[in-house]
């Protein structure tokens, strides 16, 4: 197998733990000698122990002399687990193919010159592009102390989210793959108007669920009522308000407002003092507005349903943004467009 080759391995079984390792990265690790496999492992879960330490567990003494191929660097200082470049070192390893620098202040090519140090070879920047794909909601966290942001928005041709009387806009197959999508983020974000009307679950329920993500509501005069099923479904609740309260499960949290709205650059902050590295934005139109015209996300996916409304509320109110289309397709009946922020990915 060649280099590219194990490195793709090692990014397959970071994969695995897909939802499960947040606020730490996706990682999976492959130790190669004499021509074949003799180890592998990723981290499974946040205070597991990481992808190099399960590897290395793996190869048991068939790892010295061998070479480590994981996708991102590998730690030097003490978290809830140990380091991994001195056991990197004690191990034996010869050689270290490294994806992607790991962008936390703690390590960031640390690591590598730990390894050096220790007369260990290393080689970086191998797949990288696709390293940095699969721990993108880390990087941009840990970078900038808040979480990263998707909105998601269900449309009718025309541009309307709502005001008509149909429960689901978009078909089935467009309804699963959003589940797919919550099954991978922290949390799922919408607005107290979004609450009050549709009465959401907040959960991952068309697809086996990983794990429940953190159900957010903003609801700046506290009107969510102690009656709505994100109460009685699985997944912790916080909302966010400016006014103070108790709910019948989970928490409110007093936020400071301008103009009448919560403030969201607060809100972020406070989700990612919480673990929270990941966000999907579900609605409706004020909380679509207020991320887009303060540029706070990263990525926009938008189902448009084979439906002309005509009128009801529109997807979003007088606000731009310059997003760079990825690619569009087709989702059962629906079309799906995704995009980035072009200067929301620093």
């Amino acid at each position: 197998m060649d280099i590219e080759g194990l490195m793709k391995r090692a990014i397959k079984l970071a994969l695995k733990a897909e939802g499960k390792t947040s606020p730490n990265p996706l990682v999976g690790a492959v130790i190669y000698k004499g021509g074949r496999i003799v180890g592998e492992g990723y981290h499974k879960a946040a205070g597991k122990p990481h992808a190099e330490i399960e590897a290395l567990k793996n190869a048991g003494k068939k790892a010295r002399g061998g070479v480590l191929f994981v996708n991102l660097e590998p730690c030097i200082h003490y978290g809830r687990t140990p380091p991994c470049a001195p056991e990197i070192v004690k191990a034996g390893i010869k050689g270290v193919y490294i994806g992607m620098i790991d962008p936390n202040p703690k390590v960031n090519g640390k690591g590598v010159r730990y390894l050096l140090n220790h007369g260990v070879k290393v080689y970086t920047g191998i797949l990288e592009e696709k390293a940095r794909e699969i721990n993108r909601f880390y990087a941009f966290a840990v970078k900038n102390k808040i979480p990263y942001v998707i909105l998601k928005i269900a449309s009718t041709l025309d541009g309307f989210i709502g005001g008509f009387s149909r429960r689901y806009i978009t078909c089935e197959e467009s309804r699963r793959l959003v589940h797919r999508w919550r099954n991978k983020v922290d949390g799922i974000l919408v607005g107290i108007g979004t609450v009050l009307k549709d009465n959401p679950e907040l959960n991952v329920r068309l697809v086996k669920p990983v794990k429940q993500p953190l159900k957010i509501v903003l609801d700046t005069d506290l009107k969510i009522p102690h009656s709505s099923k994100l109460f009685s479904t699985e997944g912790d609740v916080i909302v966010y308000s400016r006014r103070s309260g108790k709910l019948p499960f989970g928490e409110v949290v007093t936020v400071g407002t301008e103009r009448g709205m919560l403030k969201i650059e607060d809100i972020l902050n406070n989700l990612y003092s919480r673990g929270v590295n990941s966000l999907l934005v579900e609605g409706g139109k004020r909380v679509f507005s207020t991320f887009i015209k303060e540029g706070l996300f990263q990525e926009i996916k938008i189902f448009y349903a084979p439906i002309l409304q005509g009128n009801g509320i529109k997807m979003i109110e007088n606000v731009s943004a310059v997003v760079k289309v990825e690619r569009s397709r087709r989702i059962g009946e629906d079309i799906l467009v995704e995009g980035r922020n072009v200067y929301g990915n620093n």
